[in-house]
C-alpha cells in the first residue's frame, strides 16, 4: 500500500514539474546562453587557427574575424526575444564596440520571458540579457 501511494506522489510531482513554466523558461534561458557561449569559444578557437585558412605564401591578412550568436538564431524562431520583429544586423561601429574581450556588433538583445503563456499560479515576466548578434576579434595575424 506504501508503495503504490509513493508511485502516485512521484507521477504527481512529475507531473505538476513538467507544467513549472519557471523550470521550462530556465532550461531554455541556459541552453540559448550555453549557445551564445560556445559561439564565442568557436571565435577563440578560430583565432588561434588563421594561420591554417590560407597557404602561408599568400600576403592575405584578417583584419577582424566575426561570429553570429548561435543562440539567438535559434531564438529567432520562437519570436521570444525582445524586439524580435528587428532582424540581426551586421554593422561595424566606427570606433567599434568591446566588451568582455571581444568586438561587439548588433543589438544587445534580451529574453522577453512575458511571451510565454501564463498558469494559474506563474505569470512569466522579466527580461533576460542573451548578448550581442555577433561577436568578433581582431585579427592582427598576417597569414
Amino acid at each position: 500500500m506504501i508503495c503504490a501511494l509513493l508511485g502516485i506522489a512521484s507521477i504527481i510531482v512529475e507531473t505538476v514539474a513538467s507544467f513549472n513554466l519557471y523550470t521550462r523558461i530556465n532550461k531554455e534561458i541556459k541552453m540559448i546562453k550555453t549557445l551564445r557561449d560556445n559561439s564565442k569559444k568557436l571565435l577563440d578557437a578560430d583565432m588561434k587557427n588563421l594561420a591554417n585558412l590560407v597557404s602561408s605564401r599568400s600576403n592575405f591578412t584578417f583584419s577582424w574575424v566575426f561570429e553570429a550568436n548561435q543562440g539567438l538564431m535559434v531564438e529567432y524562431f520562437h519570436g521570444r526575444i525582445k524586439d524580435w520583429r528587428v532582424p540581426l544586423k551586421f554593422r561595424l561601429e566606427t570606433p567599434p564596440k568591446e566588451e568582455g574581450g571581444y568586438i561587439v556588433v548588433g543589438k544587445k538583445r534580451k529574453f522577453d520571458k512575458g511571451r510565454y503563456a501564463g498558469n494559474l499560479s506563474f505569470s512569466p515576466s522579466g527580461l533576460t540579457n542573451l548578448g550581442y548578434d555577433f561577436y568578433g576579434k581582431k585579427g592582427n595575424t598576417a597569414v
